[in-house]
């Protein structure tokens, strides 16, 4: 079942550059899901409780460039977009 939805979100990745799965993804409900409760697992084995992730699962799904932390992501994504804005207009002497 695990490797079933793992194969969804690399198809999801190779449709859109990455796997960042909106927690409201209405094409695909139960992937969304998925991916939350991923992270959730990832946390609570972080933190050394009962836990359904394993190192292997975390070595899978980080080399598909998944992201533990989504909100930190969104965060850099923003930021370095704006970097690029001031640096185009900087260039142009703007």
């Amino acid at each position: 079942r695990w490797q079933e939805i793992l194969e969804v979100l690399i198809e999801y990745k190779g449709g859109n550059g990455n796997c960042m799965v909106p927690s409201n993804y209405s094409s695909n409900p139960r992937l969304a899901t998925w991916v939350k409760q991923q992270r959730r697992e990832y946390k609570l084995f972080q933190e050394g409780r009962s836990s359904n992730m394993t190192h292997q699962r975390i070595l899978i799904l980080e080399n598909y460039g998944f992201n533990w932390r989504p909100y930190t992501f969104k965060h850099n994504m923003e930021k370095n977009k704006a970097i690029r804005i001031e640096r185009q207009h900087t260039c142009l002497g703007g």
